[in-house]
């Protein structure tokens, strides 16, 4: 039986402590970054508020059981479209002019204007 010095055994018990955290600030920045320009893009927070809210929901993709899986190179495909057509939707709602059509469209239609009742 292999004898082993406290040092070896602290790093063999931090280093997928070290690995999780490190991934966790990763996916935190990216999240933020893009939440940051969801709301600089729009001008409002509800498109950063609703990314929120689906990233707390979906959580992190499994990508562990994704690289074991039969059919792990469909997965990561149909993942990479899933995040690409993600980004070219959200980046279509976020467009300061979609807004500006949709605010304007339901003021007109409720008979109110930008600074209150009309």
């Amino acid at each position: 039986r292999p004898k082993y010095s406290s040092l070896q055994v602290l790093n063999l018990l931090m280093l997928p402590i070290l690995q999780q955290v490190c991934f966790q600030m990763l996916y935190t920045t990216a999240f933020g970054w893009f939440a940051t320009w969801a709301f600089l893009s729009s001008g409002h927070l509800a498109p950063s508020v609703a990314v929120h809210a689906l990233c707390n929901h979906w959580g992190v993709p499994p990508f562990a059981q994704m690289a074991r899986h039969k059919r792990s190179r469909a997965l990561l495909i149909t993942m990479m479209v899933g995040i690409l057509g993600f980004t070219y939707a959200v980046s279509c709602s976020v467009h300061r002019g979609v807004h500006a059509v949709w605010a304007r469209r339901y003021l007109d239609r409720n008979g109110l204007s930008a600074w209150g009742a009309a």
